[in-house]
């Protein structure tokens, strides 16, 4: 509720300060009470404070340039500059103020602004008097006190002047007032110096809390010592009544007006002061108070310089006040009198208070004339209980005629004698409660009325005056009059009348005043018949009735009244008047009645009664009944039957019955009707008159008639019939059926009849032996007895009949129907006639109908929760289905249980999981077999009414809608168990599905460019997986689609490698080309379970490519065979390759035939370069040898060239040959030593060129062992720097 209520606005700094001040501290503390922080501890209080006056307000808190603020619980004090200076100093944290004396007053601030802390500020301040609510250093008190500073600057060292305020306590205290004068070395007295004291336990129990009212007196300026006087206490007040509260100083400086400051201390917080009302300070009061006091409600009256009161004109429930309880009661009421009757009025008054006090009631007359006068006072009962009247009813009251007696605790009479005119008016009753103050005043608490009676009161009259009244003055003969005389007079009951009737100058009768009537001679014996009454209806009518007027009563009524009156001598004079004459006129009596014959049948049958109503109409006199018959054809004279007058209301002739039912209305029966019976019946009434007077009276007949009525009497065979009937033609299993046989016409005891019901059971046929016959079941004799047959219904005991009374209803009736009630049901009836011998002889027989009574089994009340849900469950967990039956047919009924599983695809047929018989035989269906569920599914009945099904280690074939079906099966009345129904309920489906999908393969694309021969580095990351169990396959793809917008197919993407989820290579969902081994350039890594990674080493152009792994998650089933849970494919990785330029180095190192054939290839081809040279350098040397002697040995090169050149001067010199010699030479001819002539130029010319072939081969040989010893040269100074860069590139490529 507290952080409900919004804290008040920070106080205003601008403007008038002591105004703002006043409405802040008025709404803090309404704002304290109502969200109950008044509880708060101290520091709790002024924090709350400080946030309450705001920021502005805060920083000047506890030392301002004018202002100085006091926190001190929840009250602020504030104290304006003065003329004279005063330190304020701060130690330990509490501010203190010095000066006027050396006293020092505790004025703490807590909680001020950093600035204020420090050395001692001086401020000007002027003292306002009496401040309230400050604490006197070194002197805890319960009260507040103030002190008076003395504004003379020369009289710093005069002592201080101390102004105690006084207290009124209202209900708490019971001591009186203390004028306490505190001087300058004494410490303000505590609270045990009487101030406030504990009242009695009655009062403490009563009081609600402690109402302390300060007078707090502000002076200027104070040197003598003063005291302030305060009315003494305590004031006990009920809520609404005025209060008054005097406050009084005396002590001080003549010539300086004192002002006041009004407060209220409650007992609960006696340290907290409630402002009221100030004469100094306009707004002064708190909120609580405020709206009263701007109200005049509570206002100060100034008595004097010194002396002022407080008024408060209605004082409320929270001025802590006692309940009002006074109440006054007496019922409003407009009463008529005459002049010197009695009146007497009651008044409650009551009170539930617990003080002492005292009551006063009193009654008021206040006249209806003038609303405006005082009320005048009748009697009054003091608080003192002194009983005193109002001036004019002083003697009254001495005379005994004006009494106010309390005739029990809370009863008050007011009675008045010989009421007067003046009386008249509006009266009420007036209490007040009263209570004794402490001064020994009275004061009345509160003062109430009573609703008011009004009093009307006539004068008295002497005179009367006659009235006779009737109805209407023509009457018929017969008929009866009543005349009534009515006196109108005053004060009636206490006059003495007497009313004579008279009737043509004759009396009739004479009521005298004690209404004891005296009657004329003429009508003594009318009076004795009862034909005439005189009576006194009330005490001023008078009644005169006549019965049955006669012609002779017509004539002139007259009413005469005499009144006796005693005279002052005591002698009696009679005052006589008569009334109006009234003239009645009484006409002759004519007969004008009606006859009406009516029966109960025109057409009844044998042995029935014969009913006849006759009612006449319109009589006016005593009647007689005649009752004749006669045949149909009225042929002969009417035979007279009965006869009845009006002495006679009953007679029995044998079988016939006559009877004056009413005035008017004649019945006659006859019972046991024979054909002989049926004719004409005729009712003749008479209307008679009485004639004369007594002795000699006579009877005068003054009107006949009749009616008739023919009945005919119909024989019982001729009527007699029999029907069977059923309400229920079929019932259930255990229930009750009725069959009803009803015979007509009714039971007639001269020809009764004998009544037996017959059964043929169901499934038989009318032909077939045995069973195919009605049976008798019992017979009711024609002597009331039962007879029971050879067939009997439920063993005998389940079987019962009854007849009415009439015997024309016979009941079977059967009850806990089973099959063997079940068939044709019977009835035959036979009617007996009695003969004239006593013997009995069959008059007729006659059979029902058929009644089928179908015997079937009760409806099913078998319900099932149809509701419908779905259940999903991971792999390995257990499934429970209920099956909850919501209603049955018995509480005897037992159940069979079947349980149906529907596969979601497959089978359309629902296959049976398992059956529970009602005996609670157990058996499993082939879907458990087929999908060897046996040991994982059970059953079991959790209460009557609900049975479960649960599903072991569950697996993704258990999926599928289950549902139950219950067979009811209830036991019939002979034991033998059937099924009453079957219901099926909701279906379940359930789900086991795998494990949540939560296989996550990093997505993110990357781009990887290496240069060719370098290694590929490829990460497959799995964050997140489904299980912990779960195992993954692995495969590395690539693609190679120029056009990296289209999706490639699975022609275009290639297998790089694959690894199985049992960590066999190869074994994934790919074939990669290349097959792992020790020379493949693929290499796989798993440093953790979720990190995957393959390195292509030797980079190839050809394995530029976008790749991408395809990772398979696999689980275990229950069956503990492996499965495929999901897939999911990590983002691309884009490789480029860069291809190296093509340099001597890399094109020897990157082909290997190359390779060999410039570092291996020419050491075997030196060598053989080598033994050729040596050979030819052998074969030189040896043909030196063989030329020694001649000229100097040539190289052959050289020398081949010389021997060409000898051979081409000699080919110059010779002839050619001819062409057709040349042809026909012969290579072996020019082998000769010595050639021919003529084939010496042709042979030279061959040998010419022999030679020159010869050493253009030996120059191309000698070019070619040239350029090999180069080669070999260069080799051998490279071969280190070429083996080593090709080592490294090739260890590099692997």
């Amino acid at each position: 509720m507290a952080s409900s209520i919004p804290p008040p606005e920070p106080m205003k700094m601008a403007g008038d300060i002591h105004g703002n001040w006043a409405s802040f501290r008025a709404e803090f503390e309404d704002y304290l009470l109502a969200t109950g922080l008044s509880e708060k501890e101290k520091p709790s209080k002024i924090n709350i404070l400080t946030d309450s006056m705001g920021k502005k307000m805060a920083e000047t808190i506890c030392v301002t340039g004018h202002i100085v603020f006091s926190v001190q619980l929840s009250s602020v004090v504030i104290l304006q500059q003065s003329r004279f200076h005063r330190t304020v100093s701060h130690t330990a944290g509490a501010w203190s103020l010095e000066g006027g004396g050396g006293r020092q007053h505790a004025a703490k601030f807590s909680n001020c602004p950093g600035k204020q802390k420090g050395a001692a500020r001086v401020n000007r301040l002027r003292s306002l008097g009496c401040v309230v609510n400050r604490e006197w250093v070194g002197s805890p008190r319960r009260l507040p006190y103030a002190q008076v500073v003395s504004d003379k600057k020369e009289d710093r060292t005069s002592p201080s002047r101390v102004c105690h305020p006084g207290f009124v306590d209202l209900i708490y205290d019971s001591g009186p007032a203390v004028n306490h004068t505190v001087k300058p070395d004494q410490t303000p007295p505590s609270s045990s110096e009487g101030n406030i004291t504990s009242g009695s336990a009655g009062q403490q129990t009563m009081a609600t809390g402690a109402l302390l009212f300060a007078c707090a007196l502000l002076a200027g300026v104070a040197v003598a010592q003063r005291v302030v006087t305060v009315q003494s206490g305590p004031l006990v007040r009920t809520e609404g009544s005025h209060v008054t509260i005097l406050c009084n100083v005396t002590g001080y400086k003549e010539g300086m007006e004192q002002d006041f400051e009004w407060s209220m201390y409650l007992p609960s917080v006696a340290d907290r002061e409630i402002r009221i009302v100030s004469t100094a300070q306009p707004n002064y009061a708190y909120a609580l108070y405020a709206q009263r006091v701007n109200s005049k409600e509570i206002t100060v009256e100034r008595l004097s310089g010194d002396s002022a009161m407080l008024h408060i004109t209605k004082v409320q429930a929270n001025d802590q006040v006692i309940a009002d309880s006074l109440t006054v009661v007496a019922p409003a009421q407009t009463l008529s009198k005459v002049e010197g009757d009695t009146l007497q009025l009651t008044c409650e008054v009551s009170r539930t208070t617990l003080q002492h006090t005292h009551l006063s009631v009193g009654w008021y007359l206040r006249s209806p004339e003038d609303a405006a006068s005082p009320p005048q006072e009748l009697v009054t009962l003091s608080r003192d209980f002194v009983l005193r009247s109002g001036g004019p009813y002083r003697q009254r009251m001495a005379a005994g005629d004006l009494r106010l007696d309390k005739t029990s605790a809370t009863s008050y009479r007011l009675t008045i004698h010989k009421l007067q005119p003046v009386d008249q008016g509006l009266l009420y009753c007036q209490a007040a409660e009263w209570i004794q103050d402490t001064d020994g005043s009275w004061f009345a608490m509160t003062r109430k009325q009573s609703e008011k009676t009004q009093l009307r009161i006539q004068p008295t009259d002497r005179d009367f005056s006659i009235q006779v009244s009737t109805d209407r003055r023509s009457f018929t003969a017969g008929e009866p009059l009543e005349l009534r005389c009515t006196i109108e007079a005053q004060n009636v009951p206490e006059r003495f009348f007497s009313v004579s009737w008279v009737f043509s100058s004759s009396p009739v009768a004479v009521v005298g005043p004690s209404a004891v009537p005296a009657l004329g001679p003429d009508y003594v014996a009318r009076e004795a018949a009862g034909h005439m009454t005189v009576r006194k209806e009330s005490t001023n009518v008078h009644l005169l009735k006549l019965q049955h007027l006669r012609p002779e009563d017509a004539g002139k009524y007259i009413c005469r009244v005499t009144e006796r009156e005693k005279t002052p001598t005591g002698d009696f004079i009679d005052r006589s008047k008569r009334s109006r004459n009234v003239q009645i006129t009484v006409q002759p009596l004519k007969s004008n009645i009606t006859v009406s014959l009516s029966s109960n049948s025109t057409e009844v049958i044998e042995g029935d009664v014969i009913h006849f109503s006759c009612s006449v109409y319109t009589t006016t006199g005593p009647l007689s009944v005649v009752w004749q018959w006669t045949d149909k054809q009225a042929a002969g004279p009417g035979l007279e039957v009965a006869t009845i007058d009006g002495r006679h209301c009953m007679a029995h002739y044998g079988e016939i019955r006559v009877e004056k039912v009413q005035a008017d209305t004649f019945s006659l029966s006859l019972y046991n009707a024979l054909p002989g019976d049926e004719g004409q019946y005729s009712c003749t009434a008479t209307e008679w008159l009485q004639a004369g007077t007594e002795p000699e009276l006579s009877w005068e007949k003054i009107g006949e008639r009749s009616a008739t009525k023919t009945v005919t009497v119909k024989t019982v065979e001729s009527s007699f019939m029999v029907s069977a009937s059923s309400r229920t033609p079929s019932v259930n299993f255990g229930d009750s059926f009725d069959l009803l046989c009803l015979v007509k016409p009714r039971h007639n005891p001269r020809v009764p009849t004998s009544v037996t019901w017959r059964f043929m059971p169901a499934g038989s046929k009318a032909g077939d032996e045995g069973d195919g016959e009605f049976k008798d079941l019992v017979t009711f004799t024609r002597e009331g007895t039962l007879q029971w047959g050879e067939q009997l219904l439920g063993l005998g005991t389940r079987t019962t009949v009854d007849r009415s009374h009439s015997n024309t209803n016979f009941r079977l009736s059967v009850t806990r129907a089973g099959r063997r009630e079940a068939g044709k049901y019977q009835c035959s009836a036979v009617l007996w006639r009695k003969n004239y011998d006593n013997s009995w002889s069959k008059v007729a027989n006659r059979t029902s109908n058929l009644l089928g009574i179908s015997v079937l089994q009760p409806e099913s009340k078998l319900r099932m929760l149809k509701t419908n849900q779905s259940q999903a469950y991971l792999e390995d967990s257990r499934v429970r289905i209920n099956c909850s039956i919501s209603s049955q047919t018995s509480q005897e009924s037992q159940h069979a249980v079947f349980w149906y599983v529907r596969r979601p695809t497959g089978s359309e047929a629902d296959e049976l999981l398992l059956r529970i018989e009602r005996s609670g035989a157990f058996e499993y269906g082939a879907y458990a077999d087929e999908e060897r569920l046996r040991r994982r599914v059970q059953a079991e009945r959790l209460s009557p009414r609900l049975y479960g099904l649960t599903l072991n280690r569950a697996e993704n074939s258990d999926s599928g809608t289950y549902y139950c079906l219950v067979e009811e099966w209830l036991s019939d009345p002979d034991g033998a168990w059937y099924r009453l129904s079957r219901e099926s309920s909701g279906f379940t489906q359930v789900l086991v599905r795998q494990p949540e999908i939560r296989l996550q393969v990093e997505e993110l694309e990357s781009n990887v460019t290496v240069e060719e021969s370098a290694s590929i580095r490829l990460g497959c990351s799995i964050p997140s997986q489904s299980s912990r169990e779960s195992r993954f396959s692995v495969s590395w793809y690539v693609e190679r689609s120029d056009d990296e917008d289209n999706e490639p197919d699975d022609e275009e993407r290639e297998c790089v490698f694959s690894i199985g989820h049992d960590a066999v290579f190869g074994n994934g969902n790919c074939s990669p080309r290349e097959e792992p081994g020790p020379n493949s350039r693929l290499q796989f890594e798993r440093t953790t379970s979720d990190q995957y990674s393959l390195t292509i080493q030797g980079a190839r152009p050809t394995d530029a490519g976008r790749y991408y792994c395809h990772v398979e998650e696999w689980l275990l089933n229950p069956r503990k065979a492996w499965y495929r849970l999901a897939t999911n494919n990590s983002g691309l990785t884009i490789v480029n390759v860069i291809q190296q330029v093509s340099t001597l180095q890399s094109v020897v190192c990157s082909n290997d035939s190359l390779f060999y054939f410039v570092f291996f290839y020419p050491f075997p081809i030196f060598g053989i370069l080598l033994i050729a040279v040596l050979l030819v350098r052998f074969k030189s040397r040896g043909h030196s040898k063989s030329q020694e002697g001649k000229n100097v040995t040539l190289p052959p090169v050289l020398t081949h060239l010389r021997s060409a050149c000898t051979l081409a001067l000699l080919i110059k010199d010779t002839p050619p040959p001819p062409a057709s010699r040349t042809s026909r030479i012969q290579p072996t001819q020019c082998q000769g030593a010595d050639l021919d002539s003529t084939f010496r130029p042709y042979c030279l010319n061959q040998l010419i060129t022999l030679k020159i072939l010869t050493l253009v081969a030996a120059c191309f040989t000698l070019t070619i062992v040239c350029f090999c010893m180069f080669v070999c040269l260069f080799d051998f100074l490279i071969v280190y720097v070429w083996v080593c860069v090709c080592v490294c590139v090739r260890e590099k490529v692997n």
